[in-house]
């Protein structure tokens, strides 16, 4: 067991109950005749709040952690990287921002807003940077001190030959 705290980047913090990893296995895909195998592919995993917590909340909060992304450079180059992530959210207008930055070397933002039947409890939207484009998907998870207090995500994005796919997570301060 490896502690992967040094790894990330400077002034991020682990949340304290959504949890992320890593996991590697192999899937099957048509009985036994094709076969993919994972290797450290990045997982998230909490406390969903649900639309019953996240409907009435007014006001706006902010979210901030890290990310971790299995990229494919123009190089055919395959590795794990990390960087932070920050999210800004209305709860009343359902509507942010987010921002991944400092991820490979780039910096990826873009509109979110609530999926039409959660209540405002998932979020979802488009992110670019670095001359790539893709999108994050989300939801609002229970913290330690608030029914929505930390936020998990999966991202991607492409472009120009390069590959970049993970899981994003963060809490209020």
């Amino acid at each position: 067991f490896t502690s992967l705290s040094g790894a990330l980047t400077s002034g991020v913090s682990f949340c304290t109950h959504t949890k992320w990893g890593f996991i590697s296995g192999e899937v099957r895909k048509d009985g036994l005749t094709e076969r993919q195998r994972l290797h450290l592919m990045p997982w998230v995993a909490g406390r969903l709040s649900g639309s019953s917590v996240t409907s009435p909340l007014t006001g706006t909060a902010t979210f901030s952690g890290h990310v971790a992304a299995n990229i494919l450079n123009a190089s055919d180059q395959q590795y794990v990287a990390f960087g932070n992530y920050a999210q800004s959210w209305s709860f009343g207008d359902r509507t942010g921002t987010a921002t991944i930055s400092n991820l490979d070397g780039a910096t990826y933002s873009g509109s979110i807003h609530g999926v039409s039947n959660s209540g405002g409890a998932e979020f979802h939207g488009s992110i670019s940077g670095a001359g790539r484009s893709g999108s994050l998907q989300g939801a609002f998870m229970r913290g330690a001190s608030n029914n929505a207090g930390e936020v998990g995500a999966q991202f991607h994005v492409t472009g120009g030959g390069y590959k970049a796919a993970g899981v994003a997570l963060g809490r209020t301060p």
